[in-house]
């Protein structure tokens, strides 16, 4: 029969094996497994008993210990995986959204500009029309709305003005007046176009864009000679 001695030892390992540090295994292996005196083989037997308990006990500890590390590596791993899942979605997101952003600038400025060439378009064709040689400061026009109507842009606006900086409309290079060929009848008289020189400029304020163009205007025939008739 086991000693009393013995049996508590045995109760203590199964009570606190969960709980017990490594050094606290050792020595109450070697307090269960003294080596047997002589003349006590049976005591020898069940002390060597109880240190194969006390082992058995440690080695599930060490088990358990082990499972336990084992899950906590994963868990470390799954984290750092998850980690790097979040910051290529992230990177991905960043990506789309500034593709997307520059989309709709693009976008934006493609209509803002088509707007502002044909507001500029419409100042073109009113001065064909109504620009007057001999008054040319009448064609002066600024933030002409191109359709006024409440299915039009009240933001796409043309003005018309000289494209010289000192407000003249005649051109700074070449003649003030072309020739046009078969326009002379004879006596020296010489028929042309008298060249006049505009700048129209096309807006949209919604989004803020111009369109500048200098244009060239003919007005003819006139007689363009310079002999005392």
């Amino acid at each position: 029969m086991r000693s009393i001695n013995e049996e508590k030892i045995l109760n203590q390992v199964a009570d606190k094996s969960p709980h017990l540090h490594p050094v606290e295994y050792r020595n109450l292996l070697h307090r269960a497994s003294p080596p047997p005196l002589r003349g006590e083989g049976r005591e020898g037997v069940i002390s060597f008993g109880c240190g194969h308990a006390a082992l058995w006990s440690l080695w599930l500890d060490f088990g358990r210990r082990t499972m336990v590390r084992g899950r906590k590596v994963e868990e470390g791993f799954a984290l750092i995986a998850a980690l790097l899942a979040i910051w290529i979605l992230t990177a991905l997101g960043m990506l789309v959204f500034s593709v997307t952003t520059q989309d709709v600038r693009v976008s934006s400025r493609t209509v803002g500009e088509r707007k502002a060439f044909s507001a500029a378009e419409s100042g073109l064709h009113w001065l064909t029309l109504n620009f007057d040689p001999a008054n040319p400061s009448n064609a002066v026009k600024s933030e002409v709305v191109v359709d006024g109507t409440s299915q039009g842009d009240p933001r796409t606006k043309y003005g018309i003005g000289p494209a010289n900086a000192d407000g003249s409309w005649v051109p700074k290079t070449g003649p003030a007046a072309a020739p046009i060929a078969g326009y002379a009848m004879g006596g020296g008289e010489t028929w042309g176009r008298q060249r006049f020189l505009a700048r129209v400029t096309g807006t949209n304020t919604g989004y803020n864009s111009t369109v500048q163009v200098d244009v060239g205007i003919g007005y003819g025939p006139v007689d363009i000679s310079t002999i005392y008739r």
